[in-house]
């Protein structure tokens, strides 16, 4: 207080409460499960995407066995970085970045890829910007790579602003920068990062 701070920033993960709401809109019941239900449900997508996507791209690097698949799935379920994330709802959405590995790793090297594959990446960038803007700076990390890869400058300056004009697009579907999306937080002078956080 006083300083505003967007929806972006407050684990609201807009994606799944549209898909909530379209399903209440359907099944009317679903509203009240769903109000007690929300996070529970959200969390037990992330835990069965992370160790799925880990293992895509243990696999699409060519390693093949179950006791590779077994263990990539344990680890990533383990790995303390992920699981530190748990009170954050939407910062525990690291399925995105696996998600935006895997296709960087399906992206041919030196020619230009298949624009299906270019268009799953934007649909990811989409996706992951309705999710939580931190996952989304990765993805687009990724997917810049991923271009970069086909060392094809047309290609470059097409896909590069395409993939923002998905971000931009998903973000202002999610509400990020509309007026009544920005809160008063309280803490924000204490909580929030600046300089000095980067010693202390």
């Amino acid at each position: 207080v006083p300083f505003p701070k967007s929806i972006a920033f407050t684990d609201s993960i807009p994606l799944w409460a549209f898909v909530n709401k379209a399903i209440a809109t359907v099944i009317p019941p679903w509203g009240s499960f769903s109000e007690r239900a929300y996070l529970g449900l959200w969390y037990g997508i992330v835990f069965a995407l992370q160790p799925a996507l880990a293992v895509a791209n243990l696999r699409v690097l060519g390693c093949r066995s179950w006791g590779a698949t077994i263990l990539t799935a344990l680890f990533f379920i383990a790995v303390p970085a992920w699981t530190s994330r748990y009170v954050h709802a939407s910062l525990s959405a690291h399925f995105l970045t696996l998600w935006a590995l895997y296709l960087y790793l399906r992206t041919p090297a030196g020619v230009a890829a298949p624009r299906r594959l270019r268009v799953l990446q934007l649909v990811q960038l989409g996706v992951t910007a309705m999710i939580n803007p931190y996952h989304t700076l990765f993805s687009f990390g990724l997917f810049v790579a991923s271009v970069l890869r086909s060392k094809r400058l047309k290609s470059i300056a097409i896909w590069a602003p395409l993939g923002l004009a998905a971000i931009g697009t998903a973000a202002w579907l999610s509400g990020y920068f509309a007026r009544d999306a920005k809160l008063a937080v309280a803490g924000f002078e204490t909580s929030s990062t600046n300089v000095l956080s980067m010693f202390m």
